[in-house]
């Protein structure tokens, strides 16, 4: 099954990086060759999940969360990972893809994002100047990874 993943990727990927002006132009959408490529490829296993094709789960979620963490650099702004959006787009992507694998619904596992995702957003949108303590913090979550 990776083999034949690699390969779609592969493919799809030189698909779009030659028809990403067009794509572009048509749709008025800025795309990446790499990331449109990986979402394609798990967007197919999906699909032939569902109509009871077997395939492999853990590659399926291993797509997804590169897809999961290219939406949250997209959305937090690179280079800098802003934690008002990295922390809750991880958190429900992870939530999602995996309720999409799984087939299954957890409501419990709302009773985890939802009050984080409050939490950063009113964090994010409260406007005050942080202090000295709250900025070393931010500056510790922004830089998380580097």
């Amino acid at each position: 099954m990776i083999t034949i993943t690699l390969g779609a990727i592969t493919a799809l990927f030189i698909a779009y990086a030659l028809s990403k002006s067009l794509i572009e132009k048509i749709f008025n959408l800025k795309i990446c060759s790499l990331c449109a490529a990986v979402m394609t490829t798990w967007i197919g296993m999906l699909v032939m999940k569902f109509i009871g094709v077997a395939i492999d789960n853990t590659v399926l979620g291993i797509l997804m969360g590169e897809s999961i963490a290219g939406i949250m650099y997209r959305l937090s702004g690179k280079p800098k990972i802003n934690p008002f959006v990295g922390l809750p787009t991880i958190l429900a992507g992870t939530t999602l893809a995996y309720l999409i694998i799984a087939g299954i619904f957890e409501p419990v596992s709302l009773l985890i994002i939802i009050p984080v995702m409050i939490m950063m957003l009113f964090m994010g949108m409260a406007g005050k100047k942080p202090d000295a303590k709250g900025k070393a913090l931010l500056k510790k979550l922004e830089n998380c990874c580097g």
